[in-house]
């Protein structure tokens, strides 16, 4: 390396360090004209004014809103068609085990009254068994 060249290294700025090439030469980035400069997504955003990144904030959370919205109206529609198929399904379920328990209560209300005649036919009043086979018979149908 030349004195020249060590002069120049040291005024430049110190973010551009030399690069070695091939021949042993030494090169700042800067000094070299087939390189692009990178730009990263934070320079891009930098490089913006504070409007433009309002803006473009905004435009990114409407598109997110939109998304999560989408995605809640889908799952609400198939969250509605489940319910409805538990309903198909199950009223009519419901239906016959109402049906089957309104019969049991009827049914036990029929024997508490057999076991009751019952009992006061043994106890002497034998004009109750008329009732007492009545009520057997209602329980047993």
């Amino acid at each position: 390396m030349t004195r020249d060249t060590l002069s120049a290294m040291e005024t430049q700025d110190p973010q551009q360090a030399p690069e070695i090439d091939q021949d042993g030469d030494a090169q700042t980035t800067a000094a070299r004209s087939d390189q692009v400069p990178r730009r990263t997504a934070l320079s891009v955003f930098a490089n913006m004014s504070v409007g433009h990144r309002i803006i473009g904030l905004a435009g990114t959370l409407i598109v997110i809103l939109l998304l999560v919205a989408g995605i809640g109206i889908v799952k609400m529609r198939s969250i509605g068609a489940e319910i409805e198929a538990i309903a198909e399904r199950d009223v009519p379920l419901t239906k016959v085990l109402t049906t089957i328990e309104a019969g049991q209560l009827a049914q036990s209300i029929e024997f508490e009254r057999a076991v009751r005649f019952g009992e006061l036919a043994e106890l002497g009043q034998h004009h109750l068994l008329e009732s007492f086979e009545h009520a057997r018979d209602e329980f047993v149908t």
